[in-house]
C-alpha cells in the first residue's frame, strides 16, 4: 500500500468529554455496521503499525494543526511519532474546491511516476496558478528520508485494468451499462452496510434485494461487488435455467477437473457441490453469483393462495393484525376458497417469523384491514370485540423467516416458476454443502419465499431515495445544482411533481401485485 487517505473534518475532545487524553484530535468514523466511532491517531497507528504506507493523506481541516491546550501534537505529527514515514495534512480549514483540486493534481502526478517532492511542488504551483488563496496550508510531515516515486511509469507497456463491477450489468439488446457508475451513485449507505454485513455472515448464503423498478437494485449490487474483494463475479440476467448456470460457471473454469464435473451426469445439486469443492481453478477461489432482474423467473396468477394452508405465525411487531384475530365462520364465502393472503398488508416485508410468541393466524381468518373483508356482505366476525391496533401499518421486520417450509411466496399471485425453484435450490444447497463462502445476490421487483433455506437468504427492501440522499441526487441534476438560472418555485414544483410520480408508481406497483 503506497497511499492511505482519510477525508473529513477533524474534531477535538474537550474538557467536557470524559477522556484519558482531552483535546486529542479524532475523526468521526463508522464501524462496518454503521455505529459511530471516534478514531484517534493512536488507533490509526495501531491498525497500520506493521504496514504503514509510504504516504498518509489526512484530508481533513486542522489535521496538521497542533492544539492550543498544552503539549498536544497535531494528528499528523502524532502519526509520524507512531511510525509513519510521511503524512500530508491541512494546517487550517480550507475550501472544498481547494481540497478537491489538490487531490486531483497530486494523485495525477504520483500516478505518472513523479517523486513525492516533485508531485507536491507541482501541486503548490497549480494551486497558486489557479489563485486558490489557501494553497499554502497544505503541510507535509516526514520521518527520515523523503519517499521516492510510488509507481514506475508505464511507458509503452500495455496495461489492462480490472473490469469495473458496473460494466458487468449490460443491457442484452443495447449492450449499454444499465446501472449508475461510481461517480453517479448517491447514498444507500445503510442499505450497503446491512447487505455487506449479511454477505459476510457465515450463516447466510446471500441476499435478496427487492423494490420497485428503477429504484437502484442493480446499482447497489454493483457497489457490493466492489466491496467483496477476492471474489470472482458472475452475473446472470433475467431468466435462470440449468444450461445458462452451467455455461457461466464453465466460462470461469480453467480446471480440467472442473470442466469434467460440470459436464458430468450427476444431478445438478450434486454436480454443483462437487464443482465448488473440487473443481475450482485454485483452492482459494470464491464465487459471488448475481441473479439480476430475477422477477423474470416469477409467474403471476390471479386468485392463488401464496401461503400454504398450514398455520402461519406473525412476530409481535407486525401491526397489521390485532392481538385478537377476527375469525370468520367456515361457511362464509370469501374471494378465494381459503383466504390466506391479505390485501393492504406489506408486499415487501417478510410477514412471517419463527417467533414462538407470535399470534397464530387461522386459515380462514381475515386481516384487520377492512379492505380485506370477505365478499359476503353479511359476514360477521365471531369475535366482535376484536379491534385493529393500526389498520394502515405494515410489518416492520425485514428478515422474519417463515415457519412453513412449503410456502413459496409472500406476494399474492407471485410464485417462483417450478423449474426455477429446482435450479435455485440446487445452487443454494450446493453452496451450503460445500462449506465454502460462495455467495448469491438476487435482485427482484418482488420478494419471494423459497421452499427451504429461506432463513439463509437475507432480505433487503430498497425504497425510494429520501431526505439527504434525495438532496444529493437533486444536486447532480443541471436544473437543481445552480449552474442554470431557474426559478426556485419552478424547482420546488418539479420536486413535488416527481414525488407524485414516484408515489403513483409505487401505488401501481402494489396494485399490480395484489390485483
Amino acid at each position: 500500500m503506497n497511499l492511505y487517505k482519510i477525508t473529513g473534518g477533524i474534531h477535538g475532545r474537550n474538557s467536557k468529554i470524559t477522556s484519558e487524553a482531552p483535546h486529542t484530535p479524532y475523526f468521526i468514523t463508522e464501524t462496518e455496521t454503521g455505529e459511530r466511532h471516534e478514531t484517534t491517531a493512536a488507533e490509526l497507528g495501531e491498525v497500520l503499525q506493521f504496514r504503514f504506507p509510504k504516504l498518509i493523506f489526512l484530508s481533513g481541516c486542522r489535521t496538521g494543526e497542533a492544539a492550543d491546550k498544552g503539549a498536544v501534537p497535531s494528528m499528523a505529527q502524532e502519526l509520524i511519532e507512531l511510525g509513519a514515514s510521511a503524512v500530508l495534512s491541512w494546517g487550517r480549514p480550507v475550501r472544498e474546491k481547494t481540497a478537491t483540486a489538490t487531490a486531483a493534481h497530486l494523485y495525477g502526478k504520483l500516478a505518472a511516476g513523479y517523486q513525492l517532492t516533485e508531485a507536491l511542488a507541482s501541486t503548490y504551483q497549480e494551486l497558486f496558478r489557479q489563485k486558490f488563496p489557501d494553497w499554502h496550508l497544505l503541510r507535509l510531515y516526514v520521518r527520515g528520508e523523503f519517499p521516492g516515486a510510488f509507481v514506475q511509469p508505464l511507458g509503452d507497456v500495455p496495461w489492462f485494468p480490472v473490469e469495473p463491477a458496473y460494466e458487468l450489468f449490460l443491457d442484452e439488446q443495447t449492450r449499454l451499462v444499465r446501472v449508475a457508475t461510481p461517480g453517479e451513485f448517491v447514498g444507500r449507505r445503510r442499505n450497503l452496510q446491512r447487505c455487506l454485513k449479511a454477505l459476510r455472515t457465515a450463516t447466510n448464503l446471500g441476499v435478496l434485494i427487492h423494490g420497485i423498478g428503477g429504484v437502484g437494485k442493480s446499482t447497489i449490487t454493483a457497489r457490493l461487488l466492489e466491496r467483496l474483494t477476492g471474489y470472482d463475479r458472475i452475473v446472470i440476467y433475467r431468466e435462470l435455467d440449468e444450461d445458462k448456470l452451467l455455461k457461466v460457471l464453465a466460462e470461469q473454469c480453467t480446471s480440467e477437473q472442473g470442466q469434467d464435473i460440470l459436464n458430468g451426469k450427476l444431478p445438478l445439486m450434486q454436480r454443483l457441490t462437487k464443482f465448488f469443492q473440487a473443481g475450482l481453478n485454485r483452492q482459494e477461489q470464491r464465487f459471488v453469483l448475481v441473479l439480476d432482474d430475477f422477477e423474470a423467473n416469477l409467474e403471476f396468477l390471479p386468485n392463488v393462495e401464496t401461503f400454504s394452508n398450514n398455520v402461519e405465525t406473525f412476530p409481535k411487531d407486525v401491526k397489521t393484525l390485532s392481538k385478537n384475530v377476527e375469525t370468520f365462520p367456515k361457511d362464509v364465502e370469501t374471494p378465494s376458497k381459503n383466504v390466506d393472503t391479505f390485501r393492504g398488508t406489506s408486499l415487501h416485508h417478510n410477514a412471517t417469523s419463527q417467533n414462538e410468541n407470535a399470534t397464530p393466524l387461522h386459515q380462514n381468518a381475515t386481516s384487520q384491514n377492512h379492505n380485506a373483508a370477505p365478499s359476503h356482505q353479511n359476514a360477521t366476525p365471531q369475535n366482535r370485540n376484536a379491534t385493529p391496533q393500526n389498520r394502515n401499518a405494515v410489518p416492520s421486520r425485514q428478515n422474519a423467516t417463515p415457519q412453513n417450509k412449503n410456502a413459496t411466496s409472500l406476494q399474492p399471485g407471485a410464485l417462483l416458476k417450478p423449474g426455477v425453484v429446482e435450479i435455485l435450490m440446487a445452487l443454494l444447497k450446493a453452496i451450503q454443502n460445500s462449506r465454502l463462502p460462495h455467495r448469491v445476490i438476487i435482485t427482484s421487483r418482488y420478494e419471494f419465499r423459497l421452499p427451504e433455506l429461506n432463513h439463509r437468504l437475507y432480505s433487503e427492501l430498497l425504497a425510494a431515495l429520501q431526505d439527504a440522499d434525495l438532496v444529493k441526487k437533486y444536486r447532480r441534476l443541471e436544473a437543481f445544482n445552480g449552474n442554470l438560472a431557474i426559478d426556485g418555485e419552478l424547482q420546488e414544483s418539479a420536486k413535488k411533481a416527481a414525488g407524485r410520480v414516484i408515489s403513483a408508481s409505487y401505488t401501481s406497483f402494489v396494485s399490480s401485485v395484489v390485483g
